[in-house]
């Protein structure tokens, strides 16, 4: 009974076959990890741009809301614009290059969190106003996530905005 007919009855997988199948399996085991890790690193993306933008857009409507109703201004560089509020009292929002955040008058009120990395490099543009016409700013702000730095999870976000003062004095 256990002669030739023993293996004609008896049923089983090759060496090979085993091989090829535990092959298959590794190969969709390493695509789908793949996919699971590449899914993730983009969730983490889409959380981080949106913070960013959330801080960056707060920041901007905040200082937008301060020199809209300022009287007027009185000195703009690149990072730093000095302003008579709307009170009549002296004020600046400066873009801190050393920190690199937004700090409003005593430079230790933060207007953006340390989450965010404020390039300082061109925030505010005063382009000459005409006559007539009342003082327009241009505020660009390009945020990153301070956190996660510029890899694959990072982000970078760019917000602008042009807006102008509100006219107190009649011309």
């Amino acid at each position: 009974m256990f002669g030739k007919d023993f293996l004609k009855f008896s049923k089983g997988f090759s060496l090979i076959e085993m091989l090829v199948v535990v092959f298959i399996f590794s190969i969709l085991g390493v695509v789908s990890t793949q996919i699971m890790a590449l899914s993730l690193r983009g969730s983490k993306k889409v959380e981080s741009v949106v913070d960013v933008r959330a801080e960056v857009e707060y920041s901007l409507s905040t200082m937008e809301r301060l020199l809209r109703n300022a009287k007027k201004v009185s000195s703009c560089t690149s990072n730093k614009i000095d302003y008579i509020d709307e009170w009549g009292k002296s004020a600046f929002l400066e873009c801190n290059i050393s920190g690199k955040y937004i700090a409003s008058n005593s430079a230790s009120v933060r207007i953006t969190s340390d989450r965010v990395k404020i390039d300082c490099s061109n925030v505010f543009s005063c382009p000459p106003p005409q006559e007539g016409v009342p003082q327009s700013i241009l505020i660009t702000l390009k945020g990153q996530n301070s956190t996660l730095g510029t890899g694959s999870e990072g982000s970078e976000v760019i917000v602008k905005t042009q807006f102008q003062l509100r006219v107190y004095d009649k011309f």
